[in-house]
């Protein structure tokens, strides 16, 4: 089962602590010593797509020489900044001479229902 424990360190510093043991620092801009967790949570969505890129290319047997997934943003100015928009873009090298002809994922912005 997935778990994960945030430990409060001081004025607005946090440790996020995952069910294999491993750790992120978290704040706010202000405190300018790690990630803000709005950003964890673009950062949850571009780690989750990247393995399961990776996962159907090696299915395909296609080689991948780079990989990177850019996600991006747009909340509220407005507490509690809830996510009105986010967009997702795949940038993979395949160093194969047939290039993939197909889109690994739908890349469309998100609208909210």
């Amino acid at each position: 089962m997935a778990s994960s424990i945030v430990r409060w360190i001081s004025d607005k510093k946090f440790i996020g602590t995952d069910s294999t043991n491993h750790s992120v620092v978290i704040s706010t801009p202000a405190e300018c010593i790690g990630m803000k967790a709005s950003d964890l949570m673009l950062v949850a969505l571009s780690s989750c797509t990247a393995v399961d890129v990776v996962e159907i290319l090696n299915k395909k047997r296609t080689k991948l020489t780079k990989l990177e997934i850019q996600t991006t943003g747009e909340q509220d100015d407005d507490p509690p900044w809830t996510f009105r928009k986010r967009a997702a873009r795949v940038c993979q090298t395949n160093p194969s001479p047939r290039p993939l002809s197909y889109p690994l994922i739908n890349t469309a912005p998100w609208q909210p229902p």
